[in-house]
Formats: C-alpha cells, sequence, structure tokens
C-alpha cells in the first residue's frame, strides 16, 4: 500500500460530490493535470474525465496523450446530477470546447442549479464562457492576452487582474475562473475549498509544499450560507 500524505484530506461522506472534467484535443496539458489530480487526492469525489470530439483520447496543447474516463455523449446518457464541471484552457482546446453546441447545453442547464459549480481556466473563461453569453455582467479572470481581454470586455464581462475570481450567477450557482498554468493549482484548491472546506483545501496544498492563503474564505462562507 503505497502512502499518500493526503490520505483523508476531504472530511468522507456518503454523497460524493459528482465533477466532470471536460478535454478536447489542444487542451492545456498542465491546467488539466492539475485540476484532476488535487480533486482525486481529496478522495472523495466521484470524477469524471470526459471527451469532446468524438474521441476517448485528446493530444493536449503540448502533445501530451491524455485518455478520458468517457465522452461527453456517455455524460450525457448519465443523466446524472453533476455538482460541479471543469473548463482547461489552451488552444486551440478552448475553442473546441465552445464548438461543441451538446457541452454548452449541458453547462447551461446545469447552471440553473443554484448549487452548481462552474470552473474555467486560461482561455476558456473568454472563448467558451463569455462567448456563450454565461458570464455577462459578471466579474471574470482568464489568461492575460489582449485577445481575450478584449472578449470578455466584447461579451460585457467585467475583467479581473486577480489569480482566481469566484462571481455567483443570476441563478445563485457559482462561477469561477482562474489565469493559466501558474494560477491552476490555486485554482484548483480553490475548488476544493469550496467542495469541503480551508482545512481539506489546504492539507492538500500543504502536502504538495505549496502555500494556499485563506483570502476565498469569507466569499465562498457567504455562498455556502445561501446554498
Amino acid at each position: 500500500q503505497p502512502w499518500d500524505c493526503t490520505n483523508m484530506a476531504a472530511p468522507k461522506q456518503s454523497n460524493k460530490p459528482n465533477i466532470v472534467v471536460f478535454i478536447a484535443d489542444g487542451s492545456e496539458d498542465v491546467e488539466t493535470v492539475t485540476v484532476i489530480d488535487v480533486l482525486r487526492r481529496t478522495q472523495n469525489v466521484n470524477l469524471i474525465v470526459a471527451t469532446v470530439g468524438g474521441k476517448s483520447q485528446i493530444t493536449a496543447s503540448r502533445e501530451t496523450k491524455i485518455v478520458g474516463d468517457s465522452t461527453l455523449e456517455d455524460v450525457l446518457k448519465m443523466n446524472k446530477k453533476f455538482d460541479m464541471a471543469v473548463l482547461p484552457g489552451g488552444m486551440p482546446g478552448a475553442t473546441n470546447l465552445y464548438n461543441d453546441k451538446k457541452l454548452i447545453q449541458f453547462i447551461s442547464d446545469n447552471l440553473s442549479n443554484p448549487k452548481f459549480i462552474l470552473a474555467a481556466i486560461c482561455a476558456s473563461p473568454a472563448v467558451v464562457l463569455s462567448q456563450s453569453g454565461l458570464l455577462k455582467n459578471l466579474p471574470a479572470t482568464c489568461y492575460p492576452a489582449a485577445k481575450f481581454k478584449q472578449l470578455l470586455k466584447e461579451n460585457g464581462v467585467q475583467y479581473k487582474t486577480d489569480r482566481v475570481v469566484i462571481a455567483e450567477s443570476a441563478s445563485k450557482s457559482l462561477i469561477v475562473t482562474s489565469q493559466g498554468p501558474g494560477t491552476a493549482l490555486e485554482f484548483s484548491f480553490v475548488l476544493v475549498q469550496l467542495l469541503f472546506g480551508y482545512k481539506a483545501a489546504n492539507t492538500i496544498a500543504n502536502a504538495m509544499l505549496v502555500l494556499f492563503d485563506t483570502k476565498y474564505e469569507k466569499q465562498i462562507s457567504e455562498w455556502k450560507k445561501k446554498t
């Protein structure tokens, strides 16, 4: 039995959160693997890596081959209630996600659930979410390239320079956005904190030799009170 320094990081619960991470050809390698790794370190989630584009394996933006657990079509057939969906960035990965209308419909439908969490990083907040009208009048961040910031502006999004931004949608669900590979760990810790609290997130961060701040605690606590 391998020693696991993050064992029991999250409080065990009978109904584990259902999470899906959507990936496509051109998704960013670091962002994809980081969020999967950190969320699975909780040992308390049902996480599916779902490929978009009809193939079981994608080639990430730096040529890493990643095999999914399921395809988007499989996920849609499950008729399962999901608690969180995550969209890594990367180009043309974000464009490939945006071009799949079944994915956009899945995201839109789930955002009507006030307990749902949608998370996107790097190019995806701009390319996928803003162009789908899902960020209108909300604060968000993205990879700080001019073309992505312009997309946010054109689609009525309040661009923020923060590493991670948490926004509440009109239906009270949450949309979490982040900037890129260098913020992928912090982004992932915030997702763990949203699901299991700061202690669980910080336990994983410490085991990975990373400092994780308490600055998101107040906003997350206020959202949890509402839901």
